[in-house]
């Protein structure tokens, strides 16, 4: 039985696919194009000299690859678990939510009655939606649906909608409300948050991204048995009668392995193959289909300011431009250059591209009309970053285009990343599992058991019996 495989990509998907294979008993080469790991994990020096992340990733509870992943990898302390979350109303009242005593679906209950902006219909009417939510078995029929369509024919006005709706699925699936698809809001809500009561703990990072995933996770992998080459890309695979044997790499040179497992992003597949594979069926119609999935923008605004004016390290701001405010996580002192604030804003298609001064502009009016004590703050400087492929877009036809991990394995090509079919939407919870996925198809060819995919939360016999399971 073959026992080497070769792992394109060194993001969270290669990295977890690298390290399962390596505990799986594998010879593991792990290739990347930069020079560090992380892939979209990644940071910049400010003039400070200290590292800011292009944007900022949180996890949550429900993300047990996630765990699974910083407990593997001796990660987990470099993590902070907030319990509390932090609203602001469109006029700045500020709204804390927490779990009450009650168990699983009902320990948020106060979540809906405290919620800023809404009036006592606008409760009632989403109270309603949410139950129908919890109830509901998506089938072919309304998987293809939008949120707004779905929540539209179920009582939810363009008021309810925006205040409420939108403010937790926008920032969650990287994307507009009405583009996302009902399953992939469902998967937000119902895992996110009602199945368990600590689903929906925030996990957000001490230290930057770069550190973790790439300066401290390299001699990890290394330690582990993991060959990592970094600054080596792949630039085609090679084929023979139909089987991948090999990968040419950007100096020319040819490597042989057994299997290979492609761990980037689904907008880089194409450009892997040779043109005269393409024209096969068995490799044409997946790949354009993989082609066809679309991607998401998401914008950091990362700010210094002279004084401080957020009271808490995050607020989540209601039917705002801006979606969520952070606060330095790595120190409450200020920088050299004073106190860092990271705004983040998905779906970000409206932004005017070009002129970051423009972009900054709207963001500091939006912010001041929430926040009093930006009165007594002036803005020293500040950075816009957009990735406009930050993430894929969760419409209801990408359900149909996104491919399992084993979608090539006849060939022993294997895919990894979170666009694959792994029924989580554009997370780093979707791309660690992925990255498992596939390590469990690859190792078990030989009838083995290998198991690394964490499972989920466990339920209790109350949600058991009022959450229908998703089809």
């Amino acid at each position: 039985m073959s026992r080497s495989v070769v792992v394109v990509g060194g993001g969270l998907a290669g990295i977890s696919a690298s390290l399962a294979l390596s505990q799986a008993g594998y010879q593991v080469i792990l290739l990347e194009a930069r020079h560090r790991l992380g892939g979209r994990l990644g940071s910049f020096d400010d003039s400070s000299g200290q590292a800011v992340d292009y944007c900022q990733h949180v996890g949550m509870a429900c993300c047990t690859n996630l765990v699974k992943l910083l407990e593997m990898t001796d990660l987990s302390s470099l993590w902070k678990k907030e319990e509390e979350l932090h609203f602001y109303s469109t006029n700045g009242k500020h709204t804390p939510v927490v779990r009450n005593w009650l168990p699983a679906p009902f320990h948020l209950s106060g979540f809906l009655s405290r919620w800023p902006d809404l009036s006592l219909i606008e409760r009632a009417t989403i109270g309603y939606g949410l139950w129908k939510l919890m109830r509901s078995k998506l089938d072919s029929d309304n998987q293809s649906e939008t949120a707004v369509s779905w929540l539209s024919k179920h009582a939810q006005s363009p008021s309810a909608i925006n205040k409420f709706w939108l403010t937790i699925l926008v920032s969650a699936l990287g994307d507009k409300i009405e583009r996302v698809s009902i399953e992939a809001a469902r998967k937000v809500l119902i895992d996110g948050f009602a199945v368990h009561r600590d689903a929906y703990h925030l996990l957000i990072p001490q230290t930057s991204l770069s550190e973790m995933f790439s300066d401290r996770m390299l001699p990890f992998l290394r330690s582990r048995g993991v060959d990592v080459r970094l600054g080596l890309s792949a630039t085609k695979l090679i084929i023979e009668e139909g089987v991948c044997t090999g990968i040419q790499l950007q100096n020319g040179d040819p490597i042989q392995f057994d299997s290979t497992l492609l761990a980037v992003p689904w907008h880089q597949i194409r450009k892997l193959y040779p043109n005269d594979i393409l024209d096969h069926h068995e490799f044409k119609e997946p790949i354009d289909k993989i082609a066809m999935i679309e991607s998401a923008p998401i914008t950091g605004v990362h700010t210094w300011w002279d004084k401080p004016w957020l009271d808490h390290p995050h607020a989540i701001l209601v039917d705002r431009l801006c979606q969520w405010v952070f606060a330095n996580p790595i120190s409450n002192e200020p920088s050299n250059n004073g106190h860092y604030y990271q705004i983040v804003i998905s779906g970000s298609r409206e932004l005017p591209r070009g002129d970051p001064r423009v972009v900054m502009e709207a963001v500091e009016r939006d912010l001041r009309s929430v926040f009093p004590k930006m009165a007594q703050s002036t803005l020293l400087r500040s950075r816009v970053v957009t990735d406009p492929q930050s993430v894929f877009s969760v419409t209801p036809q990408t359900r149909n285009l996104r491919p399992r991990v084993d979608a090539f394995s006849k060939q022993k090509i294997w895919l990894s990343g979170d666009w694959t079919d792994t029924g989580w939407p554009a997370t780093m919870e979707g791309a660690i599992r992925s990255g498992f996925l596939a390590a469990e198809s690859i190792a078990n060819r030989s009838g083995a058991q290998f198991k690394f995919v964490a499972p989920d939360l466990p339920k209790s016999w109350l949600t058991r019996c009022l959450i229908r399971e998703h089809s």
